[in-house]
């Protein structure tokens, strides 16, 4: 395993934390980037211990269980900003399973864990200090049922606004649009094409093999056909579907990142007279992360919008349930259901997986193995062919795992500690700069005395030369590729997907996270491991994110 910490790093945290987590990934880059940020670590945290859960996401069980032995709580607004620490983790916690609030009573039960003598009084006196003391970012939203922190509900609360009142304005920047239906398209096709191009903001959801990809590409071409003088934009929330979405629609549009063009129209423009979008169309609208959409609206003028996604894949990985939520808020959604890939087991198998349905169709192109966790390893190399396979796991750690062993069975004479030339890799950050975003993968070509060249797939490179040089810090941005996490392979398709089920991961898995490893797939998927599990999978309810733009749409009180 890399190292992410220096000897200094090791014994400055061990001392703190109480424990060597040198070997520990995750911990590792939480230092990594903390040392890097700030220059007197010490002093900081002198200053306020606290800082490191709030601002720099440490788990705060690691902080309590041994750094409050170190900063002793010698006066009362100490004590607060240690029990403030111990709330902002456990909302933080929510966070990261994509809720944007708590229930008061779950909430408070896990706040009893670490404060056994908390009380609700207390707890409200601890919302007050809080919310008088903290700016915007660490306020805390509290309404005697709910909790989640204020920066969230400010956000949701906007964009609820912005909607509803989009949804009032009566014109439609393509009223005159004609539209006649093709006869390539089927019937809720043609009809889809129609009910978009006659409101201003609208969706478009459908499983695979519905026709989105050519539905959206209609839609492109009758509205240049019409709007020839119109500006199209097309974004995605992440590099690799922005440059998947360019590829499926002939590579005309240059699709970016809502990110990108939201950051661009903030601080390039005159927030009192932006640049206005004729027409935007935003992929794999699942995807879409609560503050980004906020940074859209809030930023970026579009006369039309249609957003574009499947509404049975993996939500955001950061919190919100944008696609879901702006249906529930009523924007017109029109929803593709015909299967158009008729007899192809992936999608009879996916559409069988979405309705909780056990009796999955095994063929050549979806097969299932039961086997052991001991089994799993032997059996993805019986499968893997590196020209045509990803390997998908439910965790990082097996995903690590499963990188070196793949590594070692095709180069069994190399160091496990170093790249070798013809190795898989993935990029996991953005460096547009360099020729690279996050989830791009490509292949080591050179290896170098202070570095490596790396051939991006032709698919993916952003330079007309799809050569990398990684160098210095540039590692950083990269890992073995061979295997990825589901949710690392959302936005993707890869010919075949090897994807492991170990024993026990039936409660890490939800149903939405195996439809959408399936889904990755083109032309075979292969699953293997517990067969139990699959089966728990499946029969798991998916539950609905706690968002408090959900909220405003049952209640109907926005304001």
């Amino acid at each position: 395993m890399f190292c992410f910490m220096t000897k200094s790093e090791i014994s400055f945290f061990t001392a703190l934390y109480g424990g060597d987590y040198s070997e520990n990934v995750k911990f590792g880059q939480l230092v990594k980037d903390f040392m890097e940020d700030v220059s007197d670590t010490m002093g900081l945290i002198l200053g306020d211990p606290y800082i490191l859960v709030t601002d720099y996401h440490f788990p705060f069980r690691y902080f309590y269980s041994h750094g409050i032995q170190t900063f002793q709580t010698e006066t009362f607004d100490e004590y607060l900003e240690l029990v403030y620490a111990g709330m902002y983790s456990i909302l933080e916690g929510a966070e990261n399973s994509g809720d944007t609030w708590m229930n008061v009573h779950y909430f408070t039960v896990r706040l009893l864990k670490l404060f056994p003598d908390m009380t609700i009084d207390f707890m409200e006196s601890v919302i007050d200090y809080v919310n008088q003391t903290k700016d915007a970012d660490h306020k805390f939203f509290y309404d005697g049922e709910k909790i989640g922190l204020q920066k969230n509900h400010n956000m949701e609360l906007f964009i609820a606004n912005k909607v509803t009142g989009l949804l009032k304005e009566p014109s439609c920047s393509t009223s005159d649009f004609q539209y006649e239906p093709s006869d390539h398209l089927c019937d809720e096709q043609n009809e889809a094409i129609d009910a978009v191009m006659k409101t201003d903001f609208s969706i478009l959801t459908g499983g695979p093999g519905t026709g989105k990809t050519t539905t959206i590409n209609y839609i492109l071409s009758e509205y240049r056909k019409q709007y020839e003088r119109k500006e199209i934009v097309l974004l995605a929330p992440t590099g690799k579907a922005a440059k998947r979405m360019d590829v499926c629609t002939g590579g005309e549009y240059m699709p970016t990142t809502i990110h990108y063009l939201a950051l661009k129209e903030h601080f390039n423009h005159d927030n009192e007279n932006p640049d206005i979008i004729d027409f935007c169309v935003i992929d794999e609208g699942s995807m879409i992360p609560l503050d980004i959409f906020y940074e859209l609206m809030r930023y970026v003028r579009i006369k039309k919008l249609l957003i574009v996604g499947d509404i049975d894949q993996l939500e955001s990985v950061s919190c919100g349930d944008i696609l879901h939520d702006l249906i529930d808020l009523h924007v017109p959604t029109k929803r593709l259901l015909e299967n158009h890939r008729s007899g192809d087991a992936i999608v009879e198998n996916a559409r069988k997986i979405k309705m909780g349905f056990l009796n999955l169709h095994t063929s050549e192109s979806f097969k299932i193995y039961e086997a052991s966790d001991d089994e799993i390893g032997d059996l993805v190399l019986s499968e893997y062919d590196r020209d045509t396979t990803m390997v998908l796991c439910p965790t990082r750690e097996m995903t690590r795992q499963m990188n070196q062993r793949i590594k070692s069975f095709l180069y069994p004479d190399s160091d496990p500690r170093y790249y070798t030339c013809g190795d898989r890799v993935l990029f996991t950050r953005n460096n547009r700069k360099k020729g690279y975003v996050n989830g791009d993968t490509g292949t080591v070509e050179t290896i170098l005395a202070d570095g490596m060249h790396v051939e991006v797939d032709s698919e993916e490179s952003h330079n007309a030369d799809s050569t990398v040089s990684v160098r210095g810090k540039m590692f950083d941005d990269v890992e073995l590729g061979y295997a990825l996490t589901i949710h690392k392979s959302q936005g993707s398709e890869y010919d075949k997907v090897v994807l492991c089920i170990p024993k026990g991961t039936g409660r890490l898995f939800s149903r939405n996270l195996l439809y959408t490893a399936v889904t990755r797939a083109r032309n075979e998927v292969v699953i293997i491991g517990s067969i139990e599990d699959l089966k728990k999978i499946i029969a798991k309810n998916p539950r609905r994110r706690q968002t408090f733009l959900k909220s405003f749409s049952e209640t109907e009180q926005i304001a």
